[in-house]
């Protein structure tokens, strides 16, 4: 967000007359910029600093999000013909979830609702895959809004059901919808249990919520204390050595190793160290967000900090061929995400013009 900066011109305007200084001479070529505008540092959510559940799918994704049927009985080649229901005359409901997925890909939507009903039954397996089924189905087309009204159409709104929406939209890249269905959860839901309310604090919650959760032996307060101690550290004004600050960030997480935790490490402390700085800061800060790209933000608080770089240089082309650079490693990361392009080619194609444009 930019924030125009405004001089107070006013106060003096009774004062007597002085004798004014002629301004300092601009150097040939150059020409003076505006103030400098302030770049806001992203906003940091615990999902970024917290351990996962499950480091390869959101919390509660027992599976990936598929179009297929999540039912192994139901995948055979002959499931759509009579001779498959046949050998099936002891499981109704098997053969009921192969034909209503025969209708789906035959292209009749109508049958998700046969699904629905199945999902809704105590059929043990075979509910369990047909939710699974419909929740992925729903999210087809849909936005966050309209897959919550077909949930509710459908008679799958409980606040659990809501839950793996939203992780299944996280999933699938996107975002802005999971956000969208876990806050409407977490509103409706009056009385979660002590592992619910931790389980979405850590996956929604911005970082300041992390006081809030209560340290437990249950693996989510493990996750939770994780967060809270690596925040501390990170957010310590005493620890001004970076090397330092990462080892003490870093031993928080000793119980989770492999769940990036050297990513982590690298993201809190470059977050902490937004600060006032020269250009050439700038640009190191960004390549230290590289660092912990994998994690989620960390793509958003690098180009941040480029675009506090471009406004804290002088415009001129060495300085901007230096961000362009600098922009050009996050463009090839394997860990840029697309949402990002049209920012990042900003910064690519940074011109003297524009980059003057920031600064008013």
């Amino acid at each position: 967000m930019r924030v125009a900066l405004v001089a107070m011109m006013c106060a003096c305007a009774a004062a007597p007359a002085k004798k004014r200084r002629s301004p300092a001479p601009v150097p040939i070529g150059r020409r003076p910029l505006p103030a400098r505008v302030i770049v806001q540092r992203p906003e940091l959510e615990l999902v970024s600093v917290a351990p996962a559940t499950d480091p390869h799918r959101p919390w509660p994704l027992s599976e990936l999000p598929s179009l297929q049927p999540h039912l192994d009985a139901a995948m055979a080649r002959d499931r759509c013909t009579d001779a498959w229901a046949a050998r099936r005359t002891n499981a109704p409901e098997l053969v009921a979830y192969g034909k209503a997925w025969c209708r789906i890909e035959a292209g009749d939507r109508g049958a998700v609702d046969e699904l629905a009903k199945l999902a809704m039954r105590k059929l043990g397996d075979v509910s369990r895959a047909a939710r699974l089924d419909v929740i992925n189905l729903v999210t087809v087309g849909l936005d966050a809004a309209g897959a919550m009204r077909r949930l509710e159409h459908l008679g799958l709104d409980a606040p659990a059901d809501f839950d793996l929406l939203a992780a299944t939209f996280d999933a699938l890249g996107m975002r802005d919808d999971a956000r969208a269905v876990a806050s409407r959860v977490m509103d409706a839901d009056a009385h979660p249990t002590t592992r619910e309310r931790c389980e979405r604090v850590l996956a929604w919650g911005a970082v300041e919520e992390a006081v809030s959760l209560v340290a437990d032996t249950d693996p989510c307060g493990r996750r939770a204390a994780a967060a809270r101690c690596a925040l501390a550290r990170a957010s310590d004004p005493t620890r001004t050595d970076i090397g330092g600050q990462l080892l003490a960030v870093r031993e928080c997480y000793n119980e989770f190793p492999d769940d990036h935790a050297e990513e982590r490490a690298w993201l809190l402390v470059t977050y902490f160290r937004w600060a006032n700085a020269p250009m050439d800061t700038w640009i190191t800060r960004a390549r230290d967000a590289c660092k912990a790209f994998g994690v989620y933000g960390a793509e958003e608080l690098a180009l941040a900090a480029l675009d506090r770089a471009v406004v804290a240089s002088d415009c001129d082309p060495m300085d901007l061929m230096l961000i362009a650079a600098a922009a050009n490693r996050i463009a090839a990361s394997e860990h840029h995400r697309p949402e990002h392009d049209a920012h990042v080619t900003t910064l690519r194609t940074m011109t003297a013009e524009r980059c003057a444009a920031m600064h008013e």
